[in-house]
């Protein structure tokens, strides 16, 4: 929804008492183009039925498999997959942090999301409020599903992060970044740009299915990933 209250905030000044119904409009534009069915119609594909649930769906137990194979340091990414589980992924955005990072990069992962809630609390402008809040809102449900495991999810959080960031509009400094600054931000980027790579190559490789090839993946055995390759890329023939 951050697409529709950014706009919403644009257009405040005009809108009056049918700010919720225009809200509610604008969202389900934005899900009819992004989200469901116009992509799946583009890509020639079944478009399904949004579904509200009334049970856990098993989160409970698939949490504690995912506490149990938690270590200090993590397994790696792409680790989860490996195991025997109902799923390819723990539902939970922390959990998924530590179980494939560890606790340290778990414990900045809770400590970012709390800062966030600091800087969104404490934003004097609307817009700010505004964004933060719909950046908070897709953290929030990450925590029960595999949301920010979608490409097209992990698409709209960065922009969302982006605008957030953007209507911060910190102090600029005086002082003109330094060349080691731009050496690591340059050694950051390459680094980010080599290892995506390399994970592409080697999903491509082990990837089930030819061009024009329809694969039902869970008739013969194997998880849904959301991007390319679906299965644990250590054990490839693994089900």
């Amino acid at each position: 929804m951050t697409l529709s209250n950014f706009m919403l905030e644009m257009c405040q000044p005009y809108l009056g008492r049918y700010t919720l119904l225009i809200a509610a409009f604008l969202g389900a534009c934005i899900s009819f183009v992004f989200l469901n069915p116009l992509p799946s119609y583009l890509l020639g594909i079944e478009s399904e039925a949004i579904l509200f649930r009334t049970t856990t769906s098993d989160r409970l137990a698939l949490w504690s498999q995912a506490l149990g194979i938690a270590s200090f340091w993590g397994n790696g990414g792409g680790a989860f997959v490996c195991h025997d589980f109902n799923f390819g992924r723990p539902h939970n955005s922390v959990l998924n942090v530590l179980v494939h990072w560890g606790w340290i990069s778990a414990v900045c992962y809770v400590a970012l999301c709390f800062l966030l809630l600091f800087k969104v609390a404490t934003a004097a402008s609307r817009v700010t409020k505004v964004l933060g809040a719909s950046v908070l809102t897709g953290l929030l449900y990450s925590l029960v599903s595999g949301v920010l495991d979608s490409p097209m999810s992990q698409l709209l959080a960065i922009i969302s992060l982006a605008a957030f960031w953007a209507s911060l509009k910190p102090k600029l400094s005086a002082v003109a970044p330094s060349l080691l600054s731009h050496v690591i931000a340059v050694m950051l980027a390459l680094g980010v740009i080599t290892t995506c790579s390399y994970r592409l190559y080697d999903r491509w490789v082990h990837y089930p299915q030819q061009p024009g090839e329809i694969v039902d993946v869970k008739s013969i055995g194997m998880k849904t990933q959301f991007w390319v390759g679906f299965n644990c890329l250590e054990n490839p023939d693994m089900p």
